[in-house]
């Protein structure tokens, strides 16, 4: 949904982003990212289609466009924030020692 100019001020705020979280000030970042943002790349208008499924009123429009783009930026940031892990949650090729259940044995033979 970004193009390569969006994308890469994403990922050059992203740094702050993970400052931000370990500060508990998430909220102040995204206030102070989506105004920059809107400056930056502005929202295009509404097109007759959006205004016509609000109803006919352009400011419904143009507000559901912004909310829009807002979660769009928002899971952007949680998505890349993560991080990727190697480590394993569950063991499920851990073999299982000891007896087996009377139907389990039964299912063996």
């Amino acid at each position: 949904w970004a193009t390569d100019e969006q994308a890469k001020w994403l990922k050059g705020k992203l740094p702050e982003f993970v400052q931000s979280q370990r500060k508990n000030r998430v909220d102040k970042f995204f206030e102070v990212a989506y105004s920059e943002w809107f400056r930056r790349f502005p929202l295009e208008e509404p097109t007759e289609e959006e205004v016509q499924k609000r109803g006919g009123n352009q400011e419904k429009a143009r507000s559901k466009k912004t909310k829009l783009q807002h979660k769009r930026i928002r899971w952007w940031f949680y998505n890349r924030a993560r991080g990727s892990s190697t480590k394993r949650i569950l063991d499920l090729g851990k073999k299982r020692t000891g007896y087996l259940h009377p139907y389990q044995a039964y299912l063996k033979v």
